[in-house]
């Protein structure tokens, strides 16, 4: 035999055995009920004083989905975010710290300095202050090109009426490519 135990017409688990207990209603259910109930306990809901089908689950099931979208659309952005940009040939840092420094420097430098600016793979290149503008330039367009796409992903997942339309949105960063 198998059971959902209700607790003061809550649902509170499920088990092979009846619960002895005042506050307990032990609702005998088929197989297939109690292992769709154990697989995922949003699935059913008590409603006089029978198991039943949950009607908000296709809900629940898009609002989950729309949780791993999201957790998806993050992996996604910060990969691109973080991946640096190229600036002849090389490779650099595209995070936070990088800009601040390549500002300070920028600042500190006349027309005809150099600095030596190290990039990703520990490649460097000989700067000048042209340079330095160019490098955070190039960082500057990729953070504002992802987070406005960021932006934009994030209100088609939240607008999304459907898992159909959730699986259609495409989670992109292509950036300059």
């Amino acid at each position: 035999m198998y059971y959902i135990h209700v607790e003061d017409g809550q649902i509170n688990g499920a088990g092979m055995a009846q619960i002895i207990n005042d506050n307990y209603e032990n609702i005998e259910v088929s197989k297939e009920i109690y292992d769709d109930f154990r697989a995922d306990r949003d699935k059913y809901i008590y409603k006089d004083g029978e198991i039943v089908l949950n009607p908000e689950y296709d809900n629940i099931l898009l609002q989950r989905a729309k949780e791993l979208k999201l957790e998806e659309n993050v992996a996604e952005r910060d990969k691109v975010l973080f991946g640096g940009v190229t600036y002849q040939n090389i490779l650099f840092d595209s995070d936070t710290d990088q800009k601040i420094n390549l500002s300070e420097q920028h600042k500190r430098m006349s027309d005809t300095d150099t600095v030596l600016w190290h990039g990703m793979n520990n490649e460097s290149l000989l700067c000048t202050k042209d340079d330095l503008a160019a490098i955070g330039e190039l960082i500057y367009g990729l953070t504002g090109f992802v987070w406005n796409k960021d932006a934009y992903i994030k209100d088609q997942i939240q607008v999304a009426e459907t898992l159909e339309d959730l699986a259609n949105i495409e989670i992109d960063y292509n950036y300059g490519e």
